[in-house]
């Protein structure tokens, strides 16, 4: 993890009611981790599109998705209530107007190439 995350984790560390875990969640056994959790934050991520096509493909695709599939899979099986995943703004692409959940839903992703 990058020093800047570890700053911005500063006051969270702090709180009594949160705990950060650094671990591969492609390879980890996430439901291990998951006892007396009502919220989880996924937040771990390649982000942007470039990887997502040509030779990093098969790291974002086991970053991204195979880590988030577990994870969601380990969330369902251990009771977690909530699971709130970050995701890229390039998922977006460069639409006209901002998305929110009253606009048309159609995107135009980023070209990667």
């Amino acid at each position: 993890m990058v020093d800047r995350a570890r700053d911005n984790l500063a006051n969270c560390l702090a709180h009594e009611a949160f705990s950060f875990v650094e671990a591969d969640l492609a390879e980890t056994a996430v439901r291990s981790l998951l006892t007396g959790v009502d919220t989880m934050f996924h937040l771990a991520a390649v982000p942007g599109v470039r990887d997502s096509w040509g030779e990093r493909f098969a790291d974002y695709a086991r970053n991204n998705v195979l880590a988030t599939q577990r994870t969601t899979e380990a969330c369902c099986s251990a009771g977690v209530r909530r699971l709130v995943v970050a995701s890229s703004s390039s998922v977006y692409g460069d639409g006209v107007r901002p998305r929110t959940a009253r606009t048309n839903r159609r995107g135009r992703p980023r070209r990667t190439g």
